[in-house]
């Protein structure tokens, strides 16, 4: 029997003598090392992961939004400048509405213009030429239907654009209630006076070309489209230089889509950029 109990006391001591004590020292010095109590370093297993530097930049994971980084990181490049700006880069951003006429190289749309209503034509350059451009500039001077003119020149995927801005000088005879021969009547008068007036005479007058405006109980009728009016020499004065739009002043582009330009038109009309409903920029 005393034998049997020095054995098992043999073996019970032998067990806990063999037992490695490895994992409660590190274990400890765990606990110290986070109370500041330990000057040990504490293996790879228990030390805190600092964070991943996509997370800390603010890039996001391969699967997560990319926002441009944080605070003084880097930003996406803006295409549009929304600073003060000239009445005419002013009034090309504010175009919302439908065309109100389009031929193969240009279209026109109603504005407002230095607290007035207006027109404008947007000419592709390119197709149509400077010369042209300048051309239609000067007889328009010369009937008095000019306001300003802009070109914004070509930049990448967007073309070279004209923008003649002209009073609006009213709207086609059915509008006011005139029958088609009085409005020819009237038509034919407006003509004779643009060429004893202005010295100008319009080599394409039909009611395509006749604008009317109710004064009163007075009706004014205007021709209009003055490209190839015949004006002896006139046409080779100098009509001035446009103002310059630049890509970033983010004017209406009746051509431009969101894949090449932060406007672009709809069937409803001008949308001011990707981040605001339609209407017109403030």
């Amino acid at each position: 029997m005393r034998i049997i109990s020095v054995t098992l006391t043999f073996l019970f001591l032998s067990t806990v003598l063999a037992t490695p004590i490895y994992p409660v020292r590190r274990d400890t010095i765990a606990s110290l090392a986070k109370r500041g109590g330990s000057k040990h370093t504490t293996s790879s297993a228990s030390t805190p992961k600092a964070p991943s530097t996509a997370k800390s930049s603010g890039q996001g994971s391969a699967s997560g939004p990319k926002t441009g980084g944080t605070k003084g990181g880097p930003r996406k490049k803006q295409k549009c400048r929304r600073t003060t700006s000239t009445e005419l880069v002013k009034a090309l951003r504010a175009i919302n509405g439908p065309e109100i006429g389009a031929g193969k190289f240009g279209k026109s749309y109603r504005l407002k213009y230095a607290g007035q209503d207006a027109v404008v034509k947007v000419v592709k350059t390119k197709e149509v030429g400077a010369d042209i451009v300048r051309q239609e500039v000067v007889h328009l001077k010369q009937v008095h239907q000019f306001l300003a003119w802009g070109r914004r020149a070509a930049a990448g995927d967007l073309e070279g654009l004209d923008y003649i801005v002209m009073p609006d000088m009213g709207v086609p005879y059915d509008k006011i209630g005139l029958s088609k021969s009085q409005a020819e009547e009237y038509m034919y008068k407006a003509r004779d006076h643009y060429e004893t007036t202005y010295k100008m005479k319009h080599t394409d007058a039909h009611l395509g070309n006749a604008l009317f405006k109710k004064n009163g109980n007075t009706i004014e009728c205007h021709l209009v489209d003055w490209l190839w009016a015949d004006n002896g020499e006139t046409h080779f004065e100098n009509p001035g230089e446009p103002f310059t739009i630049a890509e970033a002043d983010c004017v209406f582009d009746p051509w431009a889509t969101f894949s090449d330009s932060e406007h672009s038109s709809g069937s409803e009309g001008y949308m001011a950029d990707r981040s605001s409903p339609p209407g017109p920029h403030r």
